[in-house]
């Protein structure tokens, strides 16, 4: 009974492996294409140098597609579970870098946006890399369902490191606890859906640098929290 278990375990591993490979070659393998096709699509808007409805319509589904690929890929190399490089990062001098980096398209949305940055250099134990995607998905998780405004809060607190975003959203939140469930999603903007893996991933990453997150909703803001020990 144990080696039939045994080899049936071994069986289910091997087809996991098998249907990881296989998702990660077919996420590739569509990605040229579409890369190129969307290029082609710019290139003729930009030649015809006129709005053409049919090709901006085209080009913004195209956008969308690609969008969900690239969230599909970094699904995928959460599934692989490779383990993060962690050191000393500076989170204070990222969290700033980032949010210059969104401050058109915030500005473009109006967003009124209140900072409250620490003055003295912030460090936490981890990956500058993994910390950056998440606080990217995070601004674009504000961009996506929030509206008018958003607060950024970053302090010590005791032994702890704590990330408060707070911005106000679209639509009422029924299930607030569940937006940080793989593919889950709530119909929260008025303009596209969701693929349900935004939070998921911040989830998945903080996580795998011995962080927390929380979120929590008081009408009409949601909150999410992110927190690190002291280096």
């Amino acid at each position: 009974m144990f080696d039939s278990l045994s080899e049936s375990h071994n069986s289910e591993i091997k087809e996991r492996e098998n249907f990881q490979l296989a998702l990660h070659n077919i996420t590739h393998d569509i990605r040229t294409p579409l890369t190129i096709s969307l290029g082609y699509i710019q290139q003729l808007i930009h030649e015809l140098n006129q709005k053409n409805e049919v090709l901006k319509k085209v080009e913004t589904n195209l956008k969308l597609v690609s969008k969900r690929l690239e969230v599909l890929l970094e699904f995928q190399s959460l599934l692989e579970k490779q383990d993060l490089e962690l050191g000393v990062v500076n989170l204070t001098s990222l969290l700033t870098n980032t949010l210059l980096k969104y401050y058109d398209q915030l500005d473009y949305k109006n967003f009124e946006v209140d900072l409250d940055l620490s003055t003295n250099p912030i460090f936490i134990n981890g990956n500058s890399e993994s910390i950056e995607r998440i606080i990217q998905n995070i601004l674009g998780n504000v961009l996506k369902h929030g509206i008018e405004t958003l607060s950024v809060k970053l302090q010590k607190y005791d032994n702890k490191i704590n990330l408060i975003v707070k911005n106000k959203s679209q639509n009422p939140i029924k299930q607030v606890n569940r937006l940080i469930d793989r593919f889950y999603s709530e119909n929260l903007s008025q303009l596209e859906t969701s693929s349900g893996l935004g939070l998921y991933i911040v989830k998945e990453l903080i996580e795998s640098m011995n962080g927390e997150i929380s979120i929590s909703y008081s009408e009409p803001y949601f909150i999410l929290e992110l927190v690190w020990d002291k280096v």
